[in-house]
């Protein structure tokens, strides 16, 4: 192949580069504004320059943009909680028949999911009220709750939102490529960014919680005595039967596509955490 057919190739992959580029950041840019969940909540989305933060309840949610699907309207972001604690967020735009209008489904880290209807463009006041966050009382609202690090994931998705309002339309901002490398913990040098990075991350972290909590429910069987074995080997396999279901229909949303296996893989991080959570305040009861 001579050196203008390389040129040519060259030039080619650059123009779709920026073409992805603008779409993933023009969808970043749809979503951004003043949300309410279907609670009451109001759930603010801003992008920055490819910097974006969550807003719920008076707490602030710093994000970074992972897998796009431009196809579907889906982003996966990469949050980091105000306890250092991470996960995966997913937003999706569901239009309305006649596509003039939409509003948000919203699956937080937990599982968690809810209907945001559009209320407002982000104003300098909700700017203010953003940097200026400081944890706030996550107490107050379902959607709000599910933020907090010891949040319980309500039991089903909440309905949809009968209104769908016209989408919010911004000005896009310069397309800024986003990166995550964890500096520490069993993920150091992985790019959350990145699908395969995200996937090994999460299995790391799964491997290292599922010993935890295979060494924890060992450590508490020792304690008890034959009934409560009983009971509690029976709750254990209620719960693993109750976790793949969950985490198999977390997702259904992104059948065929790279995110249903990070969409998977997270529920089953953050059920095992929470299931590792109760069997450790159990057993320092039996101390």
């Amino acid at each position: 192949m001579n050196a203008l057919k390389w040129v040519a190739i060259i030039a080619m992959l650059i123009v779709l580069a920026a073409c992805d580029s603008k779409s993933h950041d023009g969808i970043v840019d749809e979503i951004s504004g003043v949300w309410r969940a279907s609670d009451g909540s109001m759930v603010m989305i801003n992008n920055d320059a490819g910097k974006v933060s969550f807003f719920i309840d008076d707490s602030s949610i710093a994000a970074i943009v992972g897998d796009t699907d431009t196809t579907n309207k889906i982003v996966n972001f990469n949050i980091t909680r105000q306890d250092g604690t991470t996960g995966i967020w997913t937003v999706r735009q569901v239009w309305d028949k006649e596509q003039t209008s939409f509003h948000l489904q919203l699956t937080l880290h937990d599982g968690t999911q809810d209907e945001l209807s559009f209320v407002r463009k982000i104003s300098t006041e909700d700017l203010n009220k953003m940097a200026n966050a400081n944890g706030g009382d996550k107490s107050k609202t379902a959607i709000a709750s599910a933020v907090a690090p010891t949040a319980t994931p309500p039991v089903s998705p909440a309905p949809p939102a009968r209104s769908q309002p016209t989408g919010p339309t911004q000005e896009s901002s310069p397309a800024v490529e986003g990166t995550a490398v964890e500096t520490t913990g069993v993920c150091k040098g992985l790019d959350l960014a990145v699908t395969p990075d995200q996937l090994d991350c999460l299995g790391k972290k799964f491997e290292n919680a599922d010993k935890q909590l295979n060494d924890t429910y060992k450590s508490l069987m020792s304690r008890l005595d034959a009934s409560e074995k009983v009971a509690l080997k029976k709750e254990q396999i209620a719960w693993i039967k109750e976790k793949e279901t969950k985490c198999v229909q977390a997702g259904k949303d992104f059948e065929g596509g790279t995110m249903e296996e990070v969409a998977v893989a997270d529920c089953r991080v953050q059920m095992t955490d929470k299931r590792l959570a109760e069997l450790k305040i159990m057993s320092d009861q039996r101390k």
